[in-house]
């Protein structure tokens, strides 16, 4: 069995932080909770990305999956065992915000 698994927090911030991405941790949940942790990806970084906040489930080492959060898309559900797939919707969720459209045009 590999021993860098998704699921594990350190491992998925070092992966992200390995693709530019700022992180702060979240973490307040008990040992029985589903949720295993919660970070935020991006907080406040740059004018005109929006942060998402991820939340880590997992029943097995094999049933997991992640929930990410937006200002504009909520609860996606991903589950897949590829950092690389996480790091792509990351990328699509920050880049499809901007403040002119979230203002509907008026200049912020």
């Amino acid at each position: 069995m590999p021993k860098n698994r998704l699921y594990t927090q350190s491992y998925f911030i070092k992966r992200l932080i390995e693709n530019e991405f700022n992180i702060q941790k979240l973490n307040v949940y008990a040992s029985d909770d589903i949720r295993k942790w919660t970070i935020v990806v991006d907080p406040g970084v740059k004018e005109g990305r929006n942060n998402i906040i991820v939340t880590c489930y997992r029943n097995s080492p094999e049933d997991f999956w992640f929930v990410l959060d937006s200002k504009r898309k909520r609860n996606i559900i991903v589950k897949t065992k590829s950092i690389n797939t996480v790091v792509d919707i990351l990328h699509n969720l920050m880049e499809d915000i901007n403040y002119s459209d979230i203002n509907n045009g008026l200049p912020v």
